[in-house]
């Protein structure tokens, strides 16, 4: 019970916006821990964006080379990994209504923990503290492989039960 009074009041008083250089040292850690089964060494940290609500910053976005992204939040009582990727590049221009509605959620989230002086759970303290040290990292491959590797298309064959057609490709309608 003294502990839990002890992390509760702890979290309080350090509970704080993050700095782009902390937010820096969280991302190039995530890129050591999450990236190392592709060719981690030739992904760095190029350039820097924030989502903000008026002039509150709420998520950084960090832009890789060659390719990829990683989104941290900007206050510790979120969890510091938001997303990232090494396939992909984050473009905040004309996002897609997914993308749009993934970003909203989170900006919601944070707010929602600045404005109302949440708490961080002790999952996130850990997480936060895990990513600012380098020596914490769990180096282990997180690269999941597509549990599908057929490819579809719309020729004979794929096409067999579509309506009857003279016009297309084996007799039959074309789908989609």
């Amino acid at each position: 019970m003294r502990r839990f009074i002890y992390v509760i009041i702890i979290n309080i008083i350090f509970s704080a916006p993050v700095t782009e250089n902390t937010a820096k040292i969280v991302a190039e850690n995530i890129i050591v821990e999450r990236f190392m089964s592709t060719v981690h060494g030739g992904y760095t940290v190029v350039s820097s964006e924030m989502i903000k609500d008026d002039d509150q910053n709420l998520i950084y976005i960090f832009h890789l080379n060659p390719m990829g992204f990683v989104l941290i939040s900007a206050d510790d009582r979120v969890s510091p990994i938001l997303a990232y990727s090494y396939e992909s590049d984050f473009i905040t221009e004309n996002m897609p209504q997914n993308v749009s509605y993934f970003i909203n959620t989170h900006k919601y989230g944070i707010l929602d923990a600045i404005e109302n002086n949440r708490i961080a759970e002790q999952k996130v303290i850990d997480e936060w503290v895990k990513y600012q040290n380098e020596g914490n990292l769990n180096r282990r491959s997180n690269n999941v492989d597509p549990l599908l590797t057929a490819e579809f298309g719309q020729e004979y064959g794929w096409n067999t039960y579509c309506p009857e057609d003279p016009t297309g490709p084996g007799g039959h309608a074309v789908v989609g």
